[in-house]
């Protein structure tokens, strides 16, 4: 049986930049896209800005842990489906338990 994609849903990604936007003013407050992006397309913009994230909340795992619902949410509105694990993996990594005294055998 072949895989067949579903398409995305219309406006998804018009939804996901003010999603990065809220992220960022929490991982990174004084971080500012640079003016030289603000003109590119927003497909361009919420790379740069997705990049920037998943690098600061794989820095931060306790923030990460507190907004891994929100992670989560601006991962399923991404319409890079490469770029999602920028998102995903740094929240997955934050809600494993810490390793316990058993991990050391």
């Amino acid at each position: 049986m072949p895989v067949e994609m579903l398409p995305d849903r219309a406006g998804r990604e018009v939804d996901f930049e003010p999603l990065l936007d809220e992220l960022l003013a929490i991982f990174c407050p004084n971080w500012q896209l640079r003016p030289i992006m603000e003109d590119e397309h927003q497909y361009h913009r919420n790379e740069v800005k997705r990049y920037q994230l998943g690098e600061a909340a794989a820095k931060d795992p306790a923030a990460t842990r507190q907004h891994a619902g929100l992670l989560t949410l601006a991962a399923v509105h991404d319409q890079c489906r490469s770029g999602i694990l920028q998102l995903v993996l740094p929240a997955g990594r934050s809600l494993r338990p810490p390793p316990g005294p058993e991990s050391d055998h």
